[in-house]
């Protein structure tokens, strides 16, 4: 460790015992003064942009995540995944677009590792109220299918299959892909449900081109008022032995 990392740790104690006790507030209060003699440090900035969003401060965090952006971009996963939330809360969905147009185009260059192409990053972890899940996106349109986005519902999983179900977003059909991942206007997306092993429901079509996020996790959202395996009777007892 260099002598700055091991002397910004040493300055950061008070302010990370605090946030491991839960004291957000005060380990907001604390980050904020230290950036006063580290204003660039990346990994203040971070933790100060987190403290600002357990403390319902997300205009905060924003400028604070932008800023640590600003000063290290090569592992960027953690930075970007925490402005696209912030943008959902605040309703920026146009930022949220950006950003989020912005990734694909830095995963599909090969130049951040904490954003594989061919494997797809999360990009959310909302909730329903009964359930959280996490949604992939796939910054070139993924496998036979050619699915954009992966809703995965870990808390559906199926104990005697081991299937875990989703929802994708994909077009199969005909149609351009561009190669730097912006939108595909000229394909017809689907919205499809797996709620077990070998079983898919059509969900939705959206017949002009790839949708925003916005409408398809609207969309996402309003079938899972109930869990998804719900609708379908995906899940029965496991045999017995």
């Amino acid at each position: 460790m260099s002598q700055y990392a091991a002397d910004r740790e040493n300055a950061m104690a008070r302010a990370n015992l605090a946030y491991s006790c839960r004291d957000y507030e005060a380990a907001y209060q604390l980050y904020r003064k230290l950036l006063d003699t580290y204003p660039k440090d990346a990994r203040l900035l971070t933790m100060a942009g987190e403290t600002a969003d357990r403390t319902g401060r997300p205009e905060e965090a924003v400028l604070l995540y932008e800023r640590a952006f600003s000063e290290n971009n090569r592992y960027s996963w953690n930075l970007r995944v925490r402005l696209m939330q912030d943008f959902i809360r605040l309703g920026r969905w146009q930022d949220f677009e950006a950003e989020r147009l912005d990734t694909r185009k830095a995963s599909l260059s090969g130049r951040d590792s904490t954003l594989p192409a061919d494997k797809g990053y999360i990009i959310e972890n909302p909730g329903t109220g009964h359930e959280f899940f996490n949604v992939m996106e796939f910054p070139s349109l993924h496998g036979d299918d050619h699915t954009r986005e992966r809703y995965v519902l870990y808390e559906e999983k199926d104990p005697c299959t081991g299937f875990t179900p989703y929802i994708d977003l994909e077009s199969p059909g005909a149609g351009s892909v561009p190669t730097d991942g912006s939108p595909a206007t000229d394909r017809t997306f689907s919205l499809v449900a797996f709620p077990s092993l070998n079983t898919r429901w059509l969900l939705k079509t959206y017949p002009k081109g790839e949708p925003d996020y916005k409408t398809v996790r609207a969309d996402v959202l309003s079938v899972l008022v109930k869990p998804l395996t719900l609708h379908f009777n995906a899940n029965t007892p496991c045999p017995a032995a």
